[in-house]
């Protein structure tokens, strides 16, 4: 059974101009999501956020830029899980830490960090801790 040439190239023209539709409509559904912002945010802030149940509200499409004092540092496998330090008085708020990929680094308690992470991936833990997976350490 033979396609006449006509038929072939029509199919053909059909095809291209769906995938190019196609390839629009994703590109414009991307467009619409890709517009994650920096924000720059304490511990202090981000406990409190959690707290008050304003985190997801208030961070939405937000890559954080966080500054804090190391309290603890532990490993989890390939992973170190740093503490910060939310506050220098007891209080309420929950606690704050960050996972970061590499477990070989040289972090201690008093150190100060900057870390940066989606805040999309943060997990409430407990009632008011904040658990933020996969930090990038910026500085050291």
């Amino acid at each position: 059974m033979k396609i006449s040439k006509k038929i072939a190239v029509s199919v053909f023209i059909l095809i291209l101009i769906f995938i190019i539709l196609v390839v629009r409509f994703a590109y414009f559904i991307g467009e619409q999501d890709a517009s994650l912002k920096v924000q720059e945010a304490t511990p202090k802030q981000l406990a409190q956020y959690m707290s008050s149940d304003n985190f997801y509200g208030n961070y939405a499409k937000t890559m954080l830029y966080i500054t804090g004092i190391v309290e603890s540092v532990s490993k989890q496998g390939s992973k170190s899980v740093v503490q910060f330090k939310v506050t220098d008085n007891p209080t309420v708020l929950g606690k704050v830490s960050c996972s970061l990929l590499n477990s070989n680094l040289k972090i201690k308690a008093g150190d100060k960090i900057k870390v940066l992470t989606v805040a999309y991936d943060a997990q409430r833990q407990n009632r008011n801790d904040v658990f933020l997976e996969n930090c990038y350490l910026l500085n050291f």
